[in-house]
């Protein structure tokens, strides 16, 4: 039984009893637009059918201002089963690192190793370690307060296991090289 419902604004809690859709948005014609499942999965959006999942979405965020020097073993997320019998889920990370105070002598964004991201596989359980993330940019001026690093990685983490990061940094002279670094994590 379908209810048909025209309000400018919604608000409130609905539930609809032995329906597939809790929420389910339609065009003039009758088409779908917008999709929410009962476990609160979109599962149409845009008129297109979803899989999995469904939308990504951030569950994560890292922002510091300011640093001198590496960043290790961050914690980012723990992972969480979205769906019966799932071991893992796919990640994506996102990442920006800006020189905001040069080092008198020399300095490196990013130090020897980049970025690293540490997981448990969503495959066998292993502890992995990403290769060394190349920042992408302008790095090789780090004498520069206009030096940024970018890039992104990703990973299919294990249900229940956590994410976290590594930054490298190299910086000598009197005054050190300091850094801001944003990091986004998105379950897809």
């Amino acid at each position: 039984m379908a209810t048909s419902l025209s309000i400018g604004a919604l608000a409130g809690r609905y539930t609809l009893d032995g329906q597939s859709d809790l929420i389910q948005l339609v065009d003039p014609g009758g088409a779908a637009l917008l999709s929410i499942n009962n476990g609160g999965k979109f599962t149409n959006y845009a008129g297109l059918p979803l899989v999995n999942s469904g939308v990504p979405s951030q569950v994560a965020s890292f922002d510091a201002v300011n640093q001198g020097a590496a960043i290790t073993s961050q914690f980012l997320y723990t992972t969480q089963q979205t769906d019966v019998g799932q071991t893992g889920d796919f990640f994506n990370a996102f990442y920006s690192a800006k020189v905001v105070q040069a080092a008198t002598s020399s300095s490196t964004l990013g130090g020897t190793s980049g970025i690293t991201f540490n997981y448990t596989s969503g495959d066998d359980g292993k502890s992995l370690s990403s290769i060394p993330g190349v920042l992408n940019g302008n790095v090789g001026h780090n004498d520069l307060t206009t030096t940024v690093g970018t890039g992104a990685f990703t990973l299919y983490a294990k249900s229940g296991s956590t994410i976290q990061f590594n930054f490298d940094y190299l910086s000598s002279g009197i005054t050190p090289m300091l850094y801001d670094i944003h990091v986004r994590l998105f379950r897809v």
